[in-house]
């Protein structure tokens, strides 16, 4: 006697969740994101440059929801392929359970029900037999299209007429691509939207964009298909953790317009792959490294001399901002040595002669101003070292004061992954590196514009300690 056939519920439960789920739902190489800026407009790429530049001041867009892996598009696929895919005879023997069976199942989960993109090429492959009748479309993923063949076309489109409306009039195009990356950007008629998190890593997906009308759309969408529940739509400011959550995805979508240096691309890019890879500790080095070489740039350009070798990303910034103090500050005051002013007074002998003695009244008189100098210099020396122990921040700085933060924050950091300390480096970590980084980056290709390369180095640096006192927003 036959086995009963599995229902969908059963078999989602027993390969769900997705092991080892390498994040890229088509199975692409995720080296292909760094060529996904195409699919954003000019007007988007200005607003990601904006957040890249500033994320807390700019936020971004994001659109969350349930996946519901036994959605009705999913029970729709399951159903139209269970006679052809699923027989329930491949379950005969108890003893024996048919190999085939659990292919077909794993298959099954892992391809369509744990996915986006199958989902779009079923709804573009219906729209190429409507618009192209007679001709047999090719799905982008081969691997997927004998899912097709059991599908009736027309009571497809009926029973998804809304969500099959919402696809038609607000995401295909000419052109449309239905692959979707984790960490790249998709372009929909509306606009482009990248994957934060997908349904083969966890049922609360998260997906981004510089515009909210993507989003809608796509929410929309999926939530006609019955793949997505409880669908919202908000902008991001925090916290923290999830504000940079986009960052790497953004700035790799803008990559060669933000970054058209070759030989910054190309270190940069080394950071990429170990962040892809999720190997934070060397990501997090190899932006500090890329930070030590601006730093550098930074001291040789302003400082006209060599900058030590050998030295750590701290080691360079602390020597910098020294250098820089010691060139432009005033000398310091310095506590005087009383050990002549106590010879002088020793060698003066008080007797009732003294006061006729218009000599040794010269001399008492040039002691006792000593005394008096002293005590003033005194009081200054130790009004200075008060100030400079109350004042946050005592440096005299070409950076501005966020900047110079940054770059604090970027050392520690990269101290931590360095050292291997027990101060964790995560992802989180491997962002706010990142975004550190860049904002360094940014800063000197502005101020590169900004410095007039006559004047004289004094001069130079007196300037730019003027921009970072007083920066423009």
């Amino acid at each position: 006697m036959a086995e009963q056939q599995e229902t969908l519920s059963e078999i989602l439960a027993k390969w769900l969740p997705i092991k080892d789920s390498d994040a890229i739902w088509d199975g692409t190489d995720a080296k292909a994101l760094k060529n996904e800026g195409a699919v954003c407009t000019m007007a988007e790429i200005v607003q990601i440059k904006r957040y890249i530049e500033a994320p807390t001041s700019e936020g971004y867009w994001r659109l969350t929801g349930t996946w519901k892996y036994d959605g009705a598009f999913i029970q729709y696929v399951y159903q139209a392929n269970q006679k052809t895919r699923y027989p329930s005879q491949v379950r005969s023997n108890k003893r024996n359970t048919t190999r085939a069976a659990v292919v077909h199942e794993s298959e099954f989960v892992e391809k369509i029900a744990s996915r986006l993109s199958p989902l779009l090429e079923v709804f573009t492959y219906a729209r190429k037999l409507e618009t192209t009748p007679g001709e047999q479309p090719s799905p982008r993923d081969p691997g997927i299209q004998h899912y097709f063949s059991d599908i009736d076309w027309a009571d497809f489109r009926a029973v998804f007429k809304d969500a099959n409306d919402i696809f038609v009039n607000e995401i295909y195009f000419d052109g449309f691509s239905p692959t979707f990356f984790i960490h790249g950007f998709a372009r929909l008629a509306q606009g482009s939207v990248c994957a934060l998190v997908g349904p083969a890593d966890d049922s609360t997906v998260k997906f981004a964009a510089s515009d909210q009308r993507s989003l809608h759309v796509l929410g929309r969408f999926l939530e006609a298909a019955g793949q997505l529940e409880s669908p919202i739509v908000d902008r991001v400011f925090s916290p923290e953790e999830d504000l940079f959550d986009p960052y790497f995805t953004f700035l790799s979508s803008v990559f060669s317009s933000v970054l058209p240096d070759h030989r910054l691309q190309q270190q940069i890019g080394r950071a990429f792959e170990q962040f892809e890879n999720k190997d934070y500790l060397h990501c997090v080095s190899s932006l500090g490294l890329i930070a030590e070489d601006h730093l550098i740039q930074v001291f040789e350009s302003y400082l006209r001399e060599a900058c030590p070798r050998g030295q750590t990303l701290g080691q360079v910034f602390d020597v910098l901002h020294s250098r820089v103090k010691d060139l432009v500050s005033p000398p310091k005051e310095k506590l005087k040595n009383l050990d002549s002013i106590y010879e002088q007074i020793k060698a003066l002998t008080i007797n009732e002669e003294l006061s006729e003695d218009k000599g040794a009244n010269e001399k008492l008189e040039g002691v006792l101003r000593q005394i008096v100098s002293t005590i003033v210099s005194d009081r200054h020396y130790f009004t200075q070292r008060v100030e400079d122990l109350s004042k946050k921040d005592p440096r005299v700085s070409v950076f501005p004061k966020a900047l110079y933060l940054n770059i604090d924050e970027l050392i520690r950091h990269r101290n931590a992954a360095s050292h291997k300390t027990r101060v964790p480096v995560g992802r989180y970590e491997a962002l706010r590196s990142l975004y550190c980084l860049m904002t360094l980056i940014l800063w000197w290709r502005a101020e590169k514009q900004q410095i007039v390369w006559s004047d004289e180095k004094m001069q130079i640096i007196k300037s730019a300690i003027q921009r970072a006192s007083h920066p423009k927003n």
